[in-house]
């Protein structure tokens, strides 16, 4: 959701649907490891909420 929001933030701001394309992209392309990752088929790890 925050990622939604983002998007369309930068489409008001900036008013363009390439602008715009181009944030898809960036965004599509992001990758946190240890968030959702995929450690083993069948086997997902989101290290997210663990205590620091």
């Amino acid at each position: 959701m925050n990622a939604v929001l983002a998007l369309e933030a930068a489409e008001y701001l900036f008013r363009s649907t390439r602008q715009q394309e181009k944030w898809q992209k960036a965004l599509a392309s992001v990758k946190w490891q240890g968030r959702m990752e995929e450690a083993a088929p069948h086997v997902t790890i989101d290290g997210a909420h663990n205590p620091g």
